[in-house]
């Protein structure tokens, strides 16, 4: 009885443990392809792509995600075998034919790992090093809508892997596990399997999440950006503040501002901060982002217009003040007094 005690404590302790877990912990790369394909996680896992199979950017779940035409892939660099307990998620939607090929959410470089749907119908196959080609049936999860997929396998529990479709789990088995590099929309195998469609918030994890966790994951809402009202400046110094932003489920986690001149991409200026102070900021229009990362890592974005003059404003003879003259001119001007 003790020992039977004992082992269910342990197991209470370990679901509480990680039923509160924090999502970013053993979060090893997050791509949320909002107009790039960096790992936002922290840990510098930049996707990379090689020209004519880099994915196109399109509205996502969390403000942009990454299309892929059926011939794009995003590479990680993270090899399978370093994460023996892992956890791999996305929201995705498929737009491809039900009865296409093998479509892949997620594979690697040697054909061993592949997550994704079925040949030939709308099953979910899986493989990881085990492959059970049928493993989900009957599923509607590539019926064109979103859905979020995440497949989760613990090494350090009878090495058994998960499936679950918008955060339930809906299939398990046993996976003797793998190695090669895990890529995004693609598979290396003896042929090549592309996904079709629209793929957000691409997870890593180097642990297996709970259900409790992935199903936060399934249910969180993005925060909502601050609306910055299209401004004029005329002293050359810049101040921008995200202070109105919010998230309904959690905090607001990072802050980004993107100021891009038109006509320049020279004069592109990325900084961070729930407010920044610009200086000497050059004449010119410039299209403008704010984009705001809640706690759990999904985004959103405020776009506005910035127009950079010279001097001050009313300063007609640009000395850096306002005399009489030009005060009078001014009011004239305004007045429509020639």
């Amino acid at each position: 009885m003790r020992i039977i005690i004992t082992a269910m404590l342990s197991l209470l302790i370990f679901m509480c443990s990680y039923a509160g877990a924090n999502l970013n912990d053993g979060l090893i790369a997050l791509y949320t392809f909002d107009g790039h394909y960096q790992d936002k996680s922290g840990n510098h896992k930049h996707g990379a792509c090689d020209g004519e199979s880099c994915p196109d950017f399109t509205a996502g779940k969390y403000y942009k995600a990454g299309y892929f035409d059926g011939a794009d892939k995003i590479l990680t660099g993270i090899e399978r075998s370093s994460v023996s307990d892992m956890t791999i998620c996305a929201w995705y939607k498929y737009q491809g034919e039900l009865n296409a090929d093998y479509s892949a959410l997620f594979g690697n470089s040697n054909g061993s790992f592949f997550v994704g749907k079925q040949s030939g119908n709308a099953d979910i196959s899986v493989q990881d090093g085990t492959g059970i080609p049928n493993f989900v049936t009957e599923t509607d999860a590539w019926d064109g809508s979103w859905h979020h997929m995440c497949y989760m396998r613990r090494e350090s529990i009878s090495k058994i892997g998960s499936l679950f479709i918008d955060g339930k789990r809906i299939a398990e088995a046993s996976f003797s596990g793998t190695n090669g590099e895990l890529f995004i929309g693609y598979e290396n195998d003896h042929r090549q399997y592309y996904f079709k469609g629209v793929i957000d918030d691409v997870r890593i994890y180097n642990r297996g999440l709970s259900e409790i966790e992935i199903n936060n994951l399934y249910q969180n809402e993005p925060p909502n950006a601050a609306i910055i009202q299209n401004t004029a400046v005329y002293n050359n110094i810049l101040t921008l503040d995200a202070s109105k932003s919010f998230d309904n489920d959690g905090t607001i986690h990072l802050y980004e501002w993107y100021l891009r001149c038109r006509g320049n991409s020279d004069l592109d200026i990325i900084t961070n901060g729930i407010t920044a102070k610009i200086m000497n900021l050059q004449p010119g229009f410039y299209d403008a982002n704010l984009i705001v990362m809640d706690n759990s890592g999904a985004t959103s974005s405020s776009d506005f217009i910035i127009f950079s003059g010279i001097g001050i404003l009313g300063d007609i003879n640009y000395d850096g003040k306002i005399g009489l003259e030009e005060t009078i001119y001014s009011l004239q001007k305004n007045s429509g007094i020639d």
